[in-house]
C-alpha cells in the first residue's frame, strides 16, 4: 500500500509517494510497552520499587539487542525509530489514550480557561488595560504566563505547577516582575529562572514583545553564549556549539528550549524530560548507567569524614556504620547498599526538618552544604538508577534525529505528528508501564493543565458556562462535554492525580540533584544572590531513624 501526500517542496506543492516502512513487526518485543500494557505480559518477580524495574526492563532490553546501542548508526537508528513508530500506534489505538495532540489541543484549552481568570491573556484591549502598563497586548501577558509555567513545572505534578504559575503571574501583575522563589524540590533551579527572566526582561528595557522575540529567535548554541556573555549572562546546557537552538534556552535544554518552546506552539523540538530518557533508555539498553569514578567515591567519603557527632549518633541507631577510610575500598554492591542507606537517612531527615518547619530552599541549601546527601544520591544513580537526562550534546542530537525518522515512518504509515505530541503520545504509556510492573492500578484519570486550569477557574467562583463561552470563541479544541459542571465547585478542587507530558513531578521519584549546568550561573544583574549562607542546621527534636 501506498499513501498520497501533500509535500511542499519550496516550488510549488507537488504529490509524491510514500513507501510505507513496515512497524507490525516489534522490534523489540521483550520491552515493547503494549506486552505489559495490553497483553499482561509480566516479571516472575515481584519488583519492589522503581529501581526493579530499571533494571528488569534493563535485562529485557539486552534479551532484545544482545548489547547496549550506545552511538548512532544506520541499522540502530532504524530500529529505535520504528521501534518508537510502533508504541506510537499502540498508544494512540489504546482505549482513554488522553495525550494524543497534548500540546496542539489540551495546552489551547487550558490558555482559553485562563483567560476566564485574567481576560487580559486573550484581549488585546484587556492586556493594555492591566494597571502598571505592563503589557502592550495579549500575546505579552501570554508570554510572561507561559514563562511563568514553564519555569516552575520541575519535579511538581500538574495541580502545584498550575498554583505556581498564577502565583508568580499574578506577582507580575502587581510588581512587573516575577518573585524570585523556589518551588519543590528543584527549587534553586526555578529560583535562578525566574531571576534570570527578570534580568532579561531589564535589559530588555522591559519590552516583552523584544524579549518574547529573542526567546522565539534561533542561534547556534555559540551564537547564544556569546551574547549571554555579552549582558553577563552565563548560558549552560549540554548542546553541541553548532546545535541550532531558541533564546528560551537560557532556561535550560528541557524547561527552555524544549517546554517553553511546546507550551508557546512550537511544536518542532521533543522536551527530552525524565521519562522520555527512560523510553529512550529502553529502546537502546542504556537505562542505567552501571558506573561511578573514582571522584564521585572520593567525594562520598571525604564528605562523611566530617560528619558532627549528632549524625553519627543518629546514624548508629539506624544501623548505619561509617568508615570514611574504607569506602573507597568497598565493592559496588556494598557501596550500593551505603549509597540507598544515607539516602533514606536523609530523605527521613529532610521530612523531620520540614516538619520542624524549614521550607525547602532552606532544605536545598542544608543538602548542598552537607554534601554526603548528594554523594549518596550520585552513587546509586550511577550504580542502580535509571539515567533520566541525555548525557551530553552529542546524544541530544542523536535523540532528535531518530524522533525525526520516526516521524517519517510514521508519516509513510499516513499519521502526521509532530515531534512535541510524539513525547507527549509516548509519555503516559512509560509512567503506565512502570505502575504495571509495580502492580498498580493505571486508570486513574489522567489529569492535565486543562483540567487543572478548570479546576481553579471553578474554585475561584468562575461558572462552567463562562469557562465553555471562552473555549467556544478561541475555537479550541476537544471541549463540549469534557467537564462536568457538576464535578467542580468552590472550595477545594479535585486532585490532579498525575502531571501532563510537560511537567516532571512524580511523587515516587527522588529528585534529580541540581546541575548548574542545566540552567546556568548569571554575572550579577541580581537585586538578592541566588545561594544565601546556610543557616544553621536544626536540633533534629522530631527526627527518628526508625
Amino acid at each position: 500500500m501506498q499513501l498520497d501526500v501533500e509535500i511542499e517542496d519550496g516550488r510549488s506543492a507537488a504529490r509524491r509517494k510514500l513507501r510505507p516502512v513496515g512497524i507490525k513487526r516489534i522490534p523489540m518485543k521483550r520491552v515493547f510497552a503494549g506486552a505489559y500494557l495490553d497483553q499482561d505480559r509480566r516479571p516472575r518477580k515481584k519488583l519492589r520499587n522503581n529501581s526493579d524495574v530499571t533494571r528488569y526492563l534493563l535485562q529485557q532490553s539486552l534479551l532484545d539487542l544482545g548489547e547496549p546501542i550506545r552511538d548512532p548508526s544506520p541499522e540502530g537508528d532504524e530500529k529505535i525509530a520504528k521501534m518508537m513508530a510502533a508504541e506510537v500506534v499502540a498508544a494512540i489505538a489504546r482505549p482513554g489514550s488522553s495525550s494524543v495532540n497534548w500540546y496542539s489541543h489540551a495546552i489551547e484549552r487550558a490558555i482559553a480557561i485562563a483567560s476566564v481568570m485574567h481576560p487580559e491573556i486573550a484581549s488585546d484591549e484587556a492586556a493594555r488595560a492591566v494597571p502598571g502598563g505592563w503589557f502592550k497586548s495579549a500575546d505579552e501577558a501570554r508570554i510572561v504566563f507561559l514563562a511563568a509555567t514553564a519555569i516552575t513545572s520541575q519535579n511538581v505534578v500538574v495541580r502545584d505547577n498550575i498554583r505556581y504559575a498564577l502565583e508568580q503571574y499574578r506577582h507580575f501583575l502587581a510588581h512587573g516582575t516575577f518573585q524570585v522563589k523556589g518551588y519543590g524540590a528543584k527549587a534553586q533551579s526555578v529560583k535562578s529562572n525566574l531571576a534570570r527572566f527578570n534580568q532579561m526582561l531589564a535589559i530588555f528595557d522591559r519590552d516583552i514583545h523584544a524579549l518574547g522575540g529573542f526567546l522565539d529567535a534561533e542561534f547556534t548554541m555559540k551564537e547564544l553564549r556569546d551574547v549571554g556573555r555579552k549582558y553577563g549572562v552565563i548560558i549552560g546546557g549540554k548542546e553541541l556549539a553548532d546545535e541550532v537552538v531558541h533564546g528560551s534556552m537560557l532556561f535550560g535544554p528541557k524547561i527552555g528550549n524544549g517546554f517553553y518552546q511546546n507550551l508557546r506552539g512550537n511544536l518542532r523540538p521533543v522536551t527530552i524530560d525524565l521519562w522520555f530518557a527512560r523510553t529512550w533508555g529502553r529502546y537502546t539498553a542504556t537505562l542505567i548507567k552501571g558506573e561511578v569514578s573514582e571522584k564521585q567515591v572520593q567525594r562520598l567519603a571525604n564528605s562523611l569524614r566530617d560528619l558532627p557527632e549528632v549524625f553519627m549518633l543518629k546514624m548508629r541507631e539506624d544501623g548505619i556504620e561509617i568508615d570514611p577510610d574504607g569506602v573507597p575500598q568497598l565493592d559496588q554492591m556494598e557501596l550500593l547498599d551505603l549509597g540507598r542507606a544515607l539516602t533514606r537517612f536523609w530523605e527521613r531527615m529532610r521530612k523531620a526538618m520540614a516538619r520542624e518547619g524549614e521550607t525547602n530552599e532552606q532544605l536545598s541549601l542544608y543538602k548542598a552544604r552537607l554534601d554526603w546527601p548528594g554523594a549518596a544520591e550520585a552513587v546509586v544513580q550511577g550504580l542502580a538508577e535509571s539515567v533520566d537526562a541525555p548525557t551530553s550534546g552529542g546524544m541530544r542530537r542523536w535523540i532528535r534525529s531518530v524522533v525525526d525518522r520516526s516521524l517519517h515512518i510514521l508519516e509513510s504509515n499516513g499519521i502526521e505528528m509532530n515531534a512535541a505530541d510524539l513525547q507527549a503520545t509516548l509519555w503516559y504509556p512509560e509512567k503506565d508501564l512502570y505502575q504495571v510492573l509495580l502492580g498498580r492500578n493505571t486508570s486513574v484519570r489522567n489529569d492535565s493543565y486543562d483540567d487543572a486550569l478548570y479546576a481553579t477557574a471553578r474554585r475561584e467562583g468562575n461558572d462552567h458556562a463562562a469557562i465553555e463561552a471562552a473555549l467556544r470563541s478561541l475555537g479550541a479544541h476537544g471541549f463540549v462535554g469534557r467537564w462536568d459542571p457538576e464535578a467542580f465547585g468552590p472550595g477545594e478542587p479535585r486532585a490532579a492525580e498525575r502531571n501532563g507530558p510537560g511537567s516532571e513531578g512524580d511523587s515516587e521519584e527522588p529528585a534529580e540533584p541540581d546541575r548548574g549546568e542545566e540552567v546556568g550561573l548569571t554575572e550579577g544583574a541580581y537585586e538578592e544572590p541566588l545561594m544565601a549562607p546556610a543557616p544553621e542546621l536544626p536540633s533534629f527534636a522530631s527526627f527518628s531513624p526508625a
